[in-house]
């Protein structure tokens, strides 16, 4: 059974040693900037925060939660050790079965913004209430069990409940409190929560934010007021931080797994055959880069493959790179996508540029309207052409039964991790 709640989590994180505790650090500057330099390697522990000048005793930061696989892996309630592609059959396991991480600023004390991009469910919500004429209820948790804001943050069908998601995961339901305004429930051992309203046409200058793209991408602009009704919180509350910034990040390397499992799930609920792996680069967010290994089995197929991940669900939004290899290549190994890329790919067929994507104006490179974002992705086949795969090359390299061969006879010799 995973961990009920984000104390639970952190004191399995601590035991796993993958906790930093660092006090004194002041949190305007220092915070932030000791977080920013944790997130430039992945793996690096887990940072938290106590003795916060300015505030009271026992109130905390918790941040770079989720950039290690073992820290993902305890708050999927998986063994620490449990591999990155055990992760991924996991999640594709895991939904053959809203709530959103959106983006909040403070304002005044009872005031706060909530930035939404089109297409997520939260402002598809919000719309049919204003359409209405009636205000939109909200209610907003900050500090809850790193689950709860990994689904949050994946393509959950529309109308499905995160919470019950959550509930799947944990092994037990979510104990919620209905907040006493709006009645909306929030998990009852969160740290902090609040509720409001959003009126129509009530905006507030918002951001700029940095973003997980790597950019202040979105700038300042209008987004909805959330007027605070609300306000509760634990005793010694601690605040949780995902913050974005250049990718790999706290706020995308969660995705890479998840989103690897569903666009999987999908291409296979599309009826496309031979899928033997899927990858998402860690460097484009989880979101820009996806390869597809697979075994091609009839002409078009590679390319069938590459238009379905890079407008299904899970692979559309922010996509720009859609790669496809053949089952020789492993789709983790960006080296060997290279070489496949350089070596068996012809541009004159083999890569395609599709415009009038889904996207966001936190992607740098969109177009189109404020209200409708748009971009351009590039599909690549990399794959042997189906029709030269019996007179293609041989490839250079040692069978993977003589490898075996001679790691049984000469381990001993032989470099690390070979």
């Amino acid at each position: 059974m995973a961990n009920r709640d984000l104390r639970d989590w952190i004191e399995g994180v601590r035991a796993a040693g993958e906790l930093k505790v660092i006090t004194g650090a002041e949190p305007k500057e220092e915070i932030g900037g000791i977080v920013d330099i944790y997130m430039r390697k992945m793996g690096n522990p887990a940072v938290m925060f106590d003795g916060v000048p300015g505030f009271p005793k026992g109130h905390r930061v918790i941040a770079n939660i989720l950039t290690s696989i073992p820290r993902v892996n305890l708050a999927l309630g998986l063994p620490p050790e449990t591999a990155e592609m055990e992760q991924i059959q996991w999640w594709r396991n895991y939904f053959k079965r809203n709530y959103g991480p959106y983006r909040v600023q403070s304002h005044e004390r009872n005031v706060a913004s909530v930035m939404m991009s089109p297409g997520k469910h939260g402002l598809i919500i919000m719309r049919k209430y204003h359409e209405r004429g009636q205000p939109c209820p909200v209610a907003v948790v900050a500090g809850m069990h790193p689950v709860l804001m990994m689904l949050g943050g994946v393509e959950i069908p529309y109308g499905k409940n995160e919470l019950e998601a959550a509930g799947g995961i944990l092994g037990e339901p979510v104990e919620v409190i209905n907040m006493p305004k709006t009645g909306l429930p929030v998990p009852a051992n969160a740290e902090i929560a609040f509720e409001g309203l959003i009126h129509p046409d009530d905006r507030i200058e918002e951001g700029p934010l940095g973003e997980w793209t790597g950019y202040y991408a979105s700038g300042s602009d209008l987004e909805p007021a959330i007027r605070i009704d609300t306000l509760m919180y634990r005793d010694d509350p601690i605040l949780v931080g995902a913050i974005p910034a250049v990718p790999p990040n706290d706020n995308t390397f969660y995705f890479g797994s998840y989103r690897c499992g569903a666009v999987w799930n999908q291409l296979e609920a599309a009826g496309i055959p031979g899928v033997q792996g899927v990858w998402t680069h860690e460097a484009g967010g989880s979101r820009f880069m996806l390869v597809i290994s697979i075994k091609t089995l009839y002409g078009g197929h590679s390319k069938q493959a590459a238009m379905v991940a890079a407008h299904c669900h899970a692979g559309a939004y922010n996509n720009r790179w859609t790669i496809v290899v053949d089952d020789d290549i492993d789709p983790t190994n960006f080296s060997d996508e290279v070489w496949a890329m350089c070596t068996r790919c012809d541009p004159r067929d083999q890569v395609d540029i599709i415009h009038g994507g889904w996207s966001s104006a936190l992607d740098p490179m969109c177009y189109d309207t404020e209200t409708d974002r748009r971009n351009s992705r590039v599909i690549i086949d990399a794959c042997i052409p189906f029709r030269r795969k019996k007179t293609f090359p041989v490839i250079a390299r040692s069978s993977k039964a003589l490898d075996e061969r001679i790691r049984a006879k000469w381990a001993k010799d032989l470099p690390k991790g070979f």
